[in-house]
């Protein structure tokens, strides 16, 4: 009974919607020329009335769930199902008037004209039926409200279990009832001079609005621009208040989809269609309304079992950092993940029965807006990266809230991190960046939350989440109108190879865009049939190899190299990522990106065999004695694959125009071990496959093991392993003239101070990097002087004084903070931490003599000439 008066309740409010959606669609005819977002939304409507009557009707036909004695007298059901039979012969009448007035996708101007005529011609009829379809609610009102009486004198000793389901079903309806009820707020003609004032006092109603999801019908007219009240977000730059472009038409006829986005109120959210007249362009707002639940966060059980969740996966990684701090990542030892998986299923199991008890719902909130997804996501960004087992939970926690009714698309703040809202998928995309889009089998929050429908806003497209964009595009289509994409790369996005054709014959260049980033054999990563096309017709590989890199595409990556990709090619199309790499090599952009180690193998390969081939050209093509002359001898009878010859072979190649294939070029690095990152299994690799010289300066006389000295020490897992390995196999500690006389201790000393302002020795980390240094001032002996000249050190700077020196910059930098109350007594600490790590007790008089010189040299005010200061 119960459910069969929640049907009833249900099926009043969806005519209800039909009666308010036709009448709206008679109106839009009337004024503007084309409508066809309405005449969906009116369709679905229609298809959600019919849902509920063929529920109904089952309900009644079904003795299993309903008996005619308790509910009605058969008198009345018969008509009932009279008024459920001229409900269906209406809905098919609208069908028919819908299909014959909708517009065809590619129809030329004049039929969709013809089509908005017959729809003018047809609205009295949709009139007459919208005047039907009121009397039928009414009809079924009265029916509810009679049969809910009859009912209660029936059966008046259950009139409170009665009372009691009606409400819970109700609740039910309110929590499950999807189809928005939309209505025309105002319509309004804009041109390039709208402001954002004259269009706010269109929602001075409107307590709350977020995000405006926009179609744009363009005409092949000039190239001009819509200009609107926006916030519109390209490359980091947000503009908003005055009218700004938003994107700029092109040479064919489109649909665009977009996302306005207007102040943010209360609860509604909007709809807005703006449609392209003659001279001007039609913008009305169509809030939808969707019924929430605003619950306090300390009495929720849903929040708060989702909070105590969180805190306990919290405590679990925090418990290994700090046992081991050589390990950032959430732990995967079998026992934390065990632990990790039994906090799971016991919130998995606390949901479940707070739905089934109505002590929870779907439509709760916080006044932040937050739902239970984005609470979800908060507690998962701990875990990266996601284990297998974890996301199994995971995946059966996400389907248990969207089973009971979670908006995917709720809008939110997450506290302390944005003033902008932003959808459980972004909250994930803000937070966790290490996404592990290199494995395409690999388990992913985003992937899921985007297989429910959990869309991503342009916000969050900007240069760091580049690489995201790629996989995201596909799966929201309008988020490509941020990233101003060429009508070629839209057509990639949309996976129409007819037009992807169209394009390579009409001979539209295919390698970069114009106003993006981006080229579109970029977006075809993961298409292979467009990739093959784009290829075939001579885009060049290498402006896709960093994106093919970057989503972890192994066998894309292949066909690209076997193309005739560069390995040494510029870094000005590069996906953003949370390392910023500025380098050259395609092998360094790969390690730097931590990316799957099975791409390495392939590329430290590849690598290889164009050393290999370029030398035996080089034997084949240029004799010894001009090789003498140039003196590139070296290259000529070394074991090693040395990459420091390679540009000026290069260069001698093309001037005796010797052609050679253009992935065997050279790159700008004196050898594949001089780069930011590197790590110890790549370097055993890289030495393995013939690069022997490893102790080679580049043109500033740094060699690789000088750079991770002076680079790695604070955020280098592997310091201590690869300096041992550089010296092992062969690097020598030394000063360089180039640098200044810095020696190995002086780079040492020089990121010294930034390891420990960022905790980085303790426990076992520590021991090893203790043992690296040791080694290193060993080799060393007396504490080596640079060639300065400054009167802190007239003899030249000690490792010891750099020590001191960065560290009053790090003062300076932090003393409004008040970090130090006493820096010289923190200098004194850090001298203390030198000494014993750097092995130095024979020389500590020394040592301590010239930072006490330093000290005095700050106090009295003077400026310091040291090398390393004027740098």
């Amino acid at each position: 009974m119960a459910e069969i008066l929640g049907i009833l309740c249900s099926m009043a409010q969806a005519v209800d919607l039909a009666n308010k959606a036709l009448s709206a669609i008679s109106k839009l005819y009337r004024d503007v020329r084309d409508a066809p977002q309405k005449i969906k939304d009116i369709e679905i409507s229609i298809k959600h009335i019919t849902i509920i009557v063929v529920k109904l009707e089952g309900y009644l036909s079904d003795e299993a769930h309903v008996t005619p004695s308790a509910i009605a007298p058969i008198s009345n059901l018969e008509g009932l199902a009279s008024i459920l039979l001229d409900l269906r012969h209406q809905i098919e009448e609208l069908n028919a008037i819908l299909t014959k007035i909708s517009p065809r996708q590619g129809e030329n101007v004049w039929r969709r004209t013809r089509r908005v005529v017959s729809g003018l011609e047809k609205e009295k009829e949709i009139g007459d039926r919208t005047q039907r379809l009121e009397r039928l609610q009414i009809s079924l009102t009265l029916w509810y409200h009679h049969n809910l009486a009859i009912s209660s004198q029936q059966h008046f000793v259950a009139l409170a279990d009665i009372g009691m389901k009606v409400d819970e079903i109700t609740l039910l309806i309110n929590q499950q009832y999807q189809t928005p009820i939309r209505y025309s707020l105002g319509k309004i003609s804009i041109d390039d001079g709208t402001s954002y004032h004259e269009l706010d006092r269109y929602t001075d109603t409107i307590r709350h609005s977020a995000e405006c999801t926009c179609s744009f019908s363009r005409r092949p007219s000039a190239r001009n621009y819509i200009f609107g009240p926006v916030q519109y977000f390209n490359k980091q730059r947000q503009h908003h208040g005055e009218g700004c472009p938003l994107f700029h038409s092109t040479n064919s006829l489109h649909t665009w989809g977009a996302r306005l986005r207007l102040p943010w109120f209360a609860s509604y959210r909007l709809k807005a269609e703006i449609v392209q007249t003659r001279s001007t362009f039609s913008f009305s707002i169509m809030p939808m309304i969707s019924i929430v639940r605003i619950v306090d966060e300390t009495t929720s059980v849903a929040f708060m079992a989702l909070r105590d969740a969180s805190r306990e996966i919290g405590l679990l990684g925090e418990k290994s950092l700090s046992s081991d701090y050589s390990s950032p990542d959430f732990p995967t030892d079998q026992d934390t993940l065990l632990r990790v998986n039994n906090v799971l299923g016991q919130l998995y199991r606390t949901l479940r029965l707070a739905f089934t008890h109505g002590k929870a719902s779907g439509k709760d909130e916080l006044k932040s807006g937050r739902t239970l997804l984005h609470e979800l996501v908060l507690m998962t960004i701990r875990i990266r990266p996601l284990p297998e087992t974890v996301f199994v939970f995971l995946k059966s926690i996400t389907d248990l809230l969207v089973l009971h009714g979670v908006d995917t698309n709720s809008r939110a703040f997450e506290p302390g991190r944005s003033s902008e809202s932003q959808t459980a998928l972004e909250f994930n995309l803000e937070s966790c960046r290490v996404t592990p889009f290199w494995d395409p089998a690999a388990p992913s929050l985003d992937r899921l939350l985007s297989s429910y429908g959990c869309e991503a806003a342009p916000a969050v497209l900007n240069s760091e989440f580049s690489s995201w964009a790629i996989e995201l595009l596909p799966r929201n289509i309008d988020l490509a109108l941020d990233m101003e994409c060429s009508s070629l790369s839209f057509a990639i996005i949309n996976r129409d190879i007819s037009r992807v054709r169209e394009h390579i014959r009409n001979g539209y260049h295919a390698s970069y865009d114009e106003e993006t980033p981006f080229s579109p054999l970029c977006y075809a990563i993961s298409w292979p049939e467009a990739l093959e096309a784009l290829l075939d017709a001579g885009a060049d590989p290498s402006s896709a190899i960093h994106c093919a890199i970057a989503c972890g595409n192994k066998p894309i990556v292949e066909v690209l190299l076997e193309r005739g990709s560069r390995l040494f090619v510029g870094a000005e199309h590069v996906p953003g990522h949370w390392y910023h790499f500025n380098g050259d090599s395609v092998l360094a952009y790969a390690i730097s990106n931590a990316i799957s180690q099975s791409l390495l193998p392939v590329l430290i390969d590849r690598v290889a065999l164009s050393r290999k081939l370029l030398k035996e050209l080089v034997i084949k093509s240029l004799p010894e004695h001009m090789l003498k002359r140039a003196n590139l001898n070296g290259f000529y009878h070394s074991d090693s694959l040395l990459d420091a010859f390679a540009p000026a072979i290069t260069f001698h190649l093309r001037r005796q125009r010797i052609e050679f294939p253009a992935w065997l070029g050279a790159g700008k690095r004196a050898s594949v071990y001089h780069g930011d990152a590197m790590n110890l299994l790549v370097a055993e690799k890289l030495y393995s496959v013939g690069f022997h010289d490893v102790d080679r300066e580049d043109l500033w006389h740094a060699t690789p093991l000088f750079l991770l000295c002076l680079n790695s020490l604070a955020m280098h897992f592997e310091f201590a392993d690869l300096v041992h390995w550089y010296i092992r196999h062969g690097a020598l500690v030394r000063g360089f003239v180039g640098t200044g006389g810095y020696h190995h201790l002086h780079a040492v000393a020089y990121s010294f101070d930034s390891s420990l302002f960022l905790g980085a020795f303790r426990d076992n980390w520590d021991r090893k990097n203790v043992e690296a240094i040791s080694h290193i001032s060993t080799m060393t002996g007396q504490p080596p002087r640079d060639i300065c000249s400054c009167f802190c050190s007239p003899l030249g700077c000690m490792p010891s004084t750099v020590l001191i020196r960065e560290h009053a910059a790090h003062f300076q930098a932090y003393q409004t903070q008040q970090i130090w109350s006493n820096p010289w007594q923190k200098r004194l600490q850090l001298l203390e931490n030198w000494v014993k790590r750097t092995a130095a007790s024979e020389h500590v008089m020394e040592i301590y003599a010239n930072a006490a010189r330093v000290e005095i040299f700050d106090r009295l005010g003077m400026a310091h000439t040291c090398c390393r200061c004027q740098k």
